[in-house]
């Protein structure tokens, strides 16, 4: 494949005229005091939805910008023999259950540092570099889809993660 390099190897013309591609996602979820980096299989771009005010205006309509929404974000990556999936769940089930049981935790989700996160989104290059990096500001897991257990199947196992998050900023690196 023309141009594509990874970690410094391969053939091709060099990365600075190479097509950003849609497959190198890293991931990085603070998990207290240490950080949980995960190369994503496949994940979307943070966006926002703003809704539409209609202001009748006579005869007329007059349409304004309302409130502005954040959609959850969507992570799958391959499912290994390490502990990522359940370190995952660690950070889901501190962020809304009573530690030890099985019960909701009201009181830390009525504090917003308690069971918040930050997640570090960055598409790499081919040299593994990162050009963008969009930062989910107040993210929390929502979900977390396991794979389907078929004893027939050869598939690779891949585990998605869904966030939701008050906010992202994008920055290009």
């Amino acid at each position: 494949m023309p141009g594509f390099k990874i970690n410094g190897r391969g053939e091709g013309p060099p990365n600075d005229v190479e097509t950003m591609r849609d497959h190198r996602w890293k991931i990085e979820v603070a998990t207290g005091n240490e950080t949980l980096t995960i190369m994503a299989q496949k994940c979307n771009r943070p966006v926002y939805v703003t809704d539409r005010v209609t202001i009748p205006q006579y005869q007329n309509e007059i349409y304004l910008p309302g409130r502005t929404k954040w959609e959850p974000v969507k992570a799958s990556f391959y499912l290994g023999e390490d502990d990522t999936l359940q370190k995952l769940r660690d950070v889901r089930d501190k962020s809304i259950l009573v530690e030890g049981t099985d019960q909701l935790n009201v009181q830390n989700m009525a504090w917003n540092d308690q069971y918040k996160t930050t997640v570090t989104i960055t598409v790499l290059d081919g040299e593994g570099s990162g050009i963008y990096e969009y930062r989910l500001e107040g993210a929390w897991i929502t979900r977390i889809e396991g794979p389907d257990f078929d004893y027939g199947s050869t598939a690779i196992s891949i585990i998605t993660v869904t966030f939701s998050y008050d906010y992202a900023v994008e920055q290009k690196l």
